[in-house]
């Protein structure tokens, strides 16, 4: 089922850059609304993944996979909570990690759109230092959640799934460790479902509060110069 409650202003934030440079057609608007739509999609992927690890991840369905009873055609409640899981982390990483894409566009400090140091980077993020959203940047920047999302996708993504150990009553993570400030920080035991949760019910407003900080803000600059 569809949620309609994490929703991206994109209609907005195209018509503010359509604004800025006096066309409907260019390349910035092009990608910004790739981006975008991207974004609003990757949302609606996390939405349906949500629902299905919960609903998938019930006691029963904990204990049934201990002793499994299933059809041999039928998908097991284990292939499918960790491929929720799994599908989760990678496209809520995917929708904050590619904020700085857009936020080049929409905000441009670096002129090829497309160029690699473009990122969550500090020498790319800092260049907003002068803008009211950039507290808020700074805090999804160094935001401990996102820092374990982006270790966890990143692992799955390039090496290897980190497995998901089942007791009967709750889903852990084997250990795992990520950086913050150049600290390594070890995580052990990680509950699979509050990660989950916590992640959905903090990330995702955090994020969409940042999009209309940076949708103001443009509102604010480009009011400026009439």
């Amino acid at each position: 089922m569809e949620s309609y409650k994490n929703k991206l202003d994109i209609k907005d934030l195209l018509n503010l850059k359509k604004e800025e440079l006096k066309t409907d057609d260019s390349v910035e608007i092009h990608s910004l609304n790739l981006a975008l739509q991207s974004i609003q999609k990757r949302l609606d992927y996390c939405e349906y993944y949500f629902k299905e690890f919960i609903d998938f991840s019930t006691k029963d369905d904990l204990l049934l996979e201990l002793t499994p009873k299933h059809h041999p055609n039928c998908i097991s409640s284990r292939t499918i909570f960790e491929a929720s899981t799994y599908a989760f982390i990678q496209n809520l990483h995917a929708v904050i990690d590619s904020l700085p894409y857009a936020l080049n566009i929409i905000f441009t400090v670096n002129q090829t759109i497309e160029d690699n140091k473009v990122g969550w980077y500090w020498d790319f993020i800092k260049q907003f230092k002068p803008q009211p959203f950039f507290k808020s940047l700074n805090l999804m920047y160094n935001d401990e959640l996102f820092l374990k999302l982006k270790k966890l996708s990143n692992t799955i993504k390039h090496k290897h799934l980190i497995r998901i150990k089942n007791n009967g009553y709750a889903l852990t993570f084997d250990p795992f460790s990520y950086e913050n400030k150049k600290e390594i920080i070890e995580v052990t035991n990680q509950n699979v479902k509050e990660l989950i949760i916590d992640t959905h019910d903090k990330l995702i407003p955090k994020l969409l509060d940042l999009y209309t900080q940076i949708k103001n803000a443009k509102q604010k600059e480009l009011a400026a110069l009439k």
